[in-house]
């Protein structure tokens, strides 16, 4: 009982700040320290976001082997609090809504052991690594975010975010990664 209170102690506030940070959102309030979804130059070592157009009304991610891309961005992280998204992809498109990424490339694993991983996305979103679905929330889940973990040796492997926006205006895509033995940071290619 002792360690279940423990537990509840911790997740408890966990899951009320991310409620909280999706219902400031979703009130129209920008969120400090957002991000984007990527740039539109190449960045050496980052992954590959390639664009794709939906159909309005679309709920899930796509097949994306039955879709032409229309552009691609660059990404080395995955740091966009859920917040207003008006502007686009400045150099690439101005399409707001119903669009989806496929971003890939390699990530480097510093450390061997099981990962974890925890994210958050405003519609979907899936987080693969070596073809192995690690976290799934499309369609959206009713919490905040979703956990995954997976055992990697050091080395390289291939990693791919899938990421659908449905209508808009609200936006969020969030992927944090805690090594084995360490803390819960923003993931990040580098």
């Amino acid at each position: 009982m002792r360690r279940f209170l423990a537990t509840l102690a911790v997740a408890l506030p966990l899951a009320t700040a991310g409620c909280s940070a999706i219902l400031q959102a979703t009130q129209g309030s920008a969120q400090s320290g957002t991000g984007t979804l990527g740039s539109a130059e190449h960045i050496d070592g980052a992954l590959e976001g390639k664009l794709y157009y939906l159909s309005e009304g679309t709920d899930k991610l796509p097949d994306f082997g039955s879709l032409a891309p229309v552009g691609s961005i660059w990404a080395t992280r995955f740091d966009v609090a859920p917040r207003d998204f008006t502007e686009g992809f400045p150099g690439v498109s101005n399409r707001t809504e119903w669009f989806a990424l496929r971003y890939t490339g390699t990530w480097s694993v510093p450390a061997a052991g099981v990962w974890n991983f925890r994210l958050l996305a405003d519609e979907g979103a899936r987080w693969l690594i070596d073809g192995r679905l690690v976290a799934d929330s499309d369609p959206q889940r009713v919490a905040p975010w979703v956990e995954g973990e997976i055992n990697l040796g050091a080395g390289e492997h291939r990693v791919e975010m899938q990421f659908f926006q449905g209508p808009a205006t609200i936006l969020g895509l969030q992927l944090w990664a805690t090594p084995p033995g360490g803390r819960e940071e923003i993931w990040s290619v580098r």
